[in-house]
């Protein structure tokens, strides 16, 4: 807080330095409580001309405390040359209480409502900004009055210039924080879950059937032989003979012919011996006639057995011929159809290993991707949640930024506005102060020319 010179006249000035803002270097944004703690240590705001920073390891903040020494409003109180009286009219602690007790009282009340940045102004705690909301800018103070100059304020009599001259410095508007920053808490990751593997179901394969008793059926005995009786030939049989017939025509014709050849024909001598023969003849011929019908009777009765005989022998044959392939089929069959089945049952059993070797791969398979996409929905959980929460904060640094760019071109407007008045009382505390001065020094030297006239007259301090 240097004097300067005023180029148009002799006279000086009070003016506030100007400190320029660093431009910051980016860092990562901290996470946690302790990454937060230990980013503001490492990190201490800009320090502002008449402040310190003290770092409050309960909070984790660093706090501002005035340099400004306090300055008494008795002027036998000021350091000796002073040329400045206080630019703050004294202030009546409220409540009796010293300026100290209300600070000491302002502090405990933020750090119990977590607020940091604290001060006093004219006698009176402003309370600071909710922690986390900027603390530590490098924006001026939210109410500042320039410090006192250096040198001294003479003791003596005679009344110095008044204070009330010098203009007051009060900021047009309080700075106003956004509210302070809050966000959700990250919400944990849900168990990975996921349905145990099933057992496969047992090995399951239906009995092989017995085979059914071998069948066949039985051989049917032969009907007994059976064959018709003889039947003797009858008289009419023997007349319906074509044989017969012949032979009576041929002998009756030639006695007819003998008896002609005598002249005998149609005698009663003729027709008697024709009667005669053909009863002998039928007679004779009926014995023959049976004779031949037995014969054949007998041949045929044979011929009859021999055929039965045959037919019996050749179905016996084919009977055995048959059971024999029956029971060879049957024994073919059998054997084929257990064969089949030890190839059915191989083959389920291999089919039933190699599906269950397939599922429980496919569990692997999915239980692997199910991992891997719970891994991935997590990490871009939290991913979101990162980009979220950094973008919330940096629109809460923007809104802060505002409302401090903000307050800032209010501050400076009402310090260009406060300049000049603050000038000008210099100026005229500084004529007054020469004047008063004046007349002391007059004082002074018109009582000296008289105490030395008066001990020169008394006699004190004459060198002999």
């Amino acid at each position: 807080m240097p004097y300067v010179k005023d180029p148009n006249s002799d006279d000086v000035y009070w003016e506030e330095e100007q400190t320029p803002t660093p431009t910051p270097t980016p860092t990562p944004r901290p996470q946690t409580d302790a990454e937060r703690r230990d980013y503001n240590r490492n990190h201490p705001p800009v320090q502002r001309p008449g402040y310190n920073l003290v770092w409050n390891d309960r909070t984790g903040e660093w706090e501002e405390q005035s340099t400004v020494p306090e300055v008494s409003d008795d002027p036998s109180g000021r350091p000796p040359g002073s040329s400045m009286p206080p630019v703050t009219p004294p202030v009546t602690p409220p409540g009796g209480k010293t300026p100290a007790q209300i600070e000491a009282e302002g502090r405990d009340e933020d750090a119990r409502n977590n607020r940091t940045g604290g001060y006093m102004s004219n006698g009176v705690w402003v309370n600071g900004s909710p922690r986390g909301t900027g603390g530590g800018s490098n924006n001026p103070p939210r109410t500042t009055t320039p410090p006192p100059a250096s040198g001294g304020y003479p003791g003596g009599g005679g009344s110095a210039p008044g204070q009330s001259s010098f203009p007051m410095f009060e900021p047009s508007m309080a700075f106003t924080p956004p509210d302070p920053f809050t966000y959700a808490d990250y919400e944990a990751a849900q168990p990975f879950s996921y349905a145990d593997y099933e057992a496969a179901q047992p090995f399951s394969y239906a009995n092989y059937e017995a085979a059914q008793p071998f069948a066949y059926a039985d051989y049917e005995a032969p009907q007994p032989f059976a064959y018709e009786a003889f039947e003797a030939p009858t008289g009419t049989s023997m007349l319906s003979d074509p044989s017969y017939q012949f032979r009576l025509q041929e002998g009756q014709r030639a006695l007819e012919n003998s008896a002609a050849a005598k002249g005998l024909t149609r005698t009663g001598a003729q027709m008697k011996g024709l009667q005669d023969y053909s009863q002998q003849f039928a007679s004779q011929e009926y014995g023959n006639l049976y004779n031949r019908a037995q014969q054949q009777y007998g041949q045929n009765r044979e011929n009859a057995t021999q055929q039965y005989a045959m037919n019996e022998a050749n179905r016996r044959g084919t009977y055995q011929q048959n059971l024999g392939l029956a029971q060879s089929t049957y024994g073919t069959n059998e054997a084929n159809r257990a064969a089949a089945y030890g190839q059915n049952l191989g083959l389920a059993q291999s089919t039933a290993a190699t599906n269950e070797a397939e599922r429980y791969k496919a569990y692997l398979q999915n239980f692997g991707k199910a991992v891997s996409t719970y891994g991935t929905n997590e990490a871009n959980r939290a991913d979101a949640y990162k980009q979220n929460l950094g973008l919330k904060q940096d629109i809460y640094s923007s809104a802060y930024k505002t409302a401090d760019d903000t307050y800032t071109k209010a501050y400076q407007a009402a310090k260009d506005m406060y300049a000049p008045k603050q000038r000008a009382a210099e100026l005229q505390y500084g004529r007054e102060w020469d004047v008063y001065k004046l007349g002391q020094e007059q004082q002074y030297n018109y009582w000296k020319s008289k105490l030395d006239s008066d001990t020169t007259i008394a006699g004190f301090g004459v060198t002999p």
